[in-house]
């Protein structure tokens, strides 16, 4: 029935037909796969989805997959000072263009 509905575009009605399941676990790991990775295609650099997804590996005894997306989440989390040091970057290239400093982009 939930499928049904989802397939029919009732996506909250099956969900709330899938909540009134009685006894019901969401432990369906390749399903949450496929979320994962639908999520990580719309926003890679977002490191919360890498806490999530870490989480429903760990749920499941997925210990390895668990620590490498923590290990992707720690890659994808801003640098602390990492805005400050952009900013600092933009006020010294405006500095170098007001002395007269003129980039050359011939070997770009």
């Amino acid at each position: 029935m939930v499928d049904l509905l989802a397939r029919a575009g009732h996506l909250e009605e099956a969900w709330d037909s899938h909540e009134k399941i009685p006894g019901r676990e969401d432990t369906n790991v390749e399903v949450g796969e496929k979320v994962i990775h639908r999520i990580m295609k719309l926003e890679p650099s977002n490191s919360w989805n890498y806490v999530v997804s870490s989480k429903i590996y760990a749920t499941t005894d997925r210990l390895d997959d668990s620590a490498m997306m923590i290990g992707l989440e720690e890659f994808y989390e801003p640098q602390h000072g990492a805005e400050d040091i952009y900013e600092l970057m933009d006020i010294l290239v405006d500095y170098m263009k007001l002395a007269g400093y003129i980039p050359n982009f011939d070997l770009v």
